[in-house]
């Protein structure tokens, strides 16, 4: 008998005992194979910047399993744990396998690709594990994988393979723990239902808001996706209200209505300010309206005539080497900044400034004929409570003439016309008007 069986025979014994258990994965989604062309090469002798093969792995970019076609098919490996693939014949073909990954407590590890072909493993978006050239038996390319205890992890692998690879493509694809996860339960699949996760609540697309035209014909609705702590981006969609057919989902997210009919209006940055421009609903044609408008947000009086604006206005400065501290918050760098109403005539293409002062001010409401303002000024005086004041102004557009209505109240915050603009409808805190709603009785 071979006195050197036993010892072999441990060695091999200790060295499996210390493998880590690899957790294979068992199911995909797998999109049609895809017949890919290689690049044509301008100069046959140009050495500088050779074309390698290991491109093509980037032909198909991470997708989720929301991204699925409904040609694509479930693929179960075999009892080895393989996905075996036909050959390519005459062009490189890539194919796309989707899945899940899901680990019940925390877990460290990596994901270990054996193929013939060339692949790469995608988790969440993020190549992890890439094998750029193809062999004649399986090789191993391997990367390193935190997961978190009931996430759900998206895994995306590319295989491409050549019509002159020596053998034909397959894949086994494996999580391998480290050695102090390996109880750790896994189960993985494109079917799993989602855990929910704070990931899910930060990320994706939602509606932020919607408007409808004032004739009531069509309807914006506003989206906005995040990608990343980051990444955002913004798009709108425009559709009438009566059918809900959908006229473009490519509208600026910045449009908005003029004041009637079914008319919108956005801005397009330019070197000398904004223009300013309308399109036609249904037929979406377009017309700038105004040329180097100083700034992108504004309200259009209800006429249409005029665009409204606020100046931002740096503070007046104390010179020499003293500073005179008017109020406690005079401390805090640009409390002395005002903010003053501007108006833009689109007929005349003149700036007029409507309020000027020691006052902030800001916009409550237009009459419906676009002829009247409303306004409050708001001032600050330390030694009173509330400490600001406020005084609630109409303004005639097209004298500049003001009424003040309310003066030096501090607890009102905001008014509007009534359609008529013959009566106010104002909010503010209980205390406003002398405390007329502090105590309002019994509420029966």
């Amino acid at each position: 008998m071979n006195k050197n069986l036993f010892p072999t025979l441990a060695a091999g014994l200790i060295l499996c005992s210390g493998m880590a258990s690899a957790y294979t994965l068992t199911k995909f989604k797998s999109s049609p194979a895809v017949r890919l062309n290689t690049p044509v090469l301008p100069d046959s002798l140009q050495k500088e910047n050779a074309f390698s093969a290991e491109q093509l792995l980037g032909a198909r970019t991470p997708l989720t399993l929301r991204d699925e076609m409904a040609d694509w098919t479930t693929v179960v490996p075999d009892t080895s744990g393989r996905v075996i693939l036909p050959k390519a014949v005459g062009k490189p073909e890539l194919r796309t396998y989707t899945t899940r990954l899901r680990a019940t407590e925390f877990a460290k590890g990596k994901l270990v690709l054996k193929s013939t072909s060339m692949g790469d493993v995608f988790v969440n978006g993020v190549s992890v594990a890439k094998k750029s050239v193809a062999d004649s038996i399986p090789a191993e390319a391997s990367g390193a994988v935190t997961l978190n205890p009931e996430a759900d992890y998206e895994i995306q692998l590319n295989i491409v393979s050549m019509p002159d690879d020596k053998s034909a493509p397959d894949f086994r694809l494996e999580f391998v723990p480290d050695k102090d996860f390996e109880d750790v339960e896994l189960a993985d699949g494109p079917d799993i239902g989602r855990r929910f996760s704070t990931r899910l609540t930060m990320t994706g697309e939602r509606v932020s808001g919607t408007s409808i035209s004032p004739d009531g014909k069509y309807l914006i609705t506003r989206y906005y996706e995040t990608f990343s702590a980051t990444e955002t981006s913004y798009r709108a969609t425009l559709q009438e209200t009566a059918t809900g057919k959908m006229i473009t989902e490519d509208l600026s997210s910045s449009a908005n209505w003029m004041p009637k009919g079914s008319t919108l209006y956005y801005t397009v940055k330019k070197p000398a300010g904004y223009d300013v421009v309308t399109m036609e609903v249904p037929t979406l044609k377009s017309r700038v309206i105004a040329r180097g408008v100083p700034v992108n947000r504004f309200n259009i009086t209800p006429d249409g005539k005029s665009l409204i604006y606020y100046k931002e206005v740096e503070g007046t400065k104390d010179q020499g080497p003293l500073k005179r501290v008017k109020s406690p918050d005079d401390r805090i760098p640009g409390d002395r900044d005002r903010s003053y109403v501007m108006r833009y005539d689109l007929d005349t293409h003149v700036t007029t400034i409507l309020t000027y002062g020691g006052a902030t001010t800001y916009i409550c409401d237009f009459s419906r004929d676009g002829s009247k303002m409303l306004y409050i000024a708001s001032t600050m005086r330390p030694a009173e409570y509330p400490l600001y004041f406020k005084d609630l102004i109409e303004m005639d557009l097209n004298t500049l003439a003001t009424d003040t209505i309310i003066r030096n109240d501090g607890f009102i915050n905001d008014a509007i016309y009534s359609p008529d603009a013959k009566q106010l409808f104002i909010t503010g805190s209980p205390q406003a008007f002398g405390g007329i709603g502090a105590n309002a009785g019994k509420h029966e």
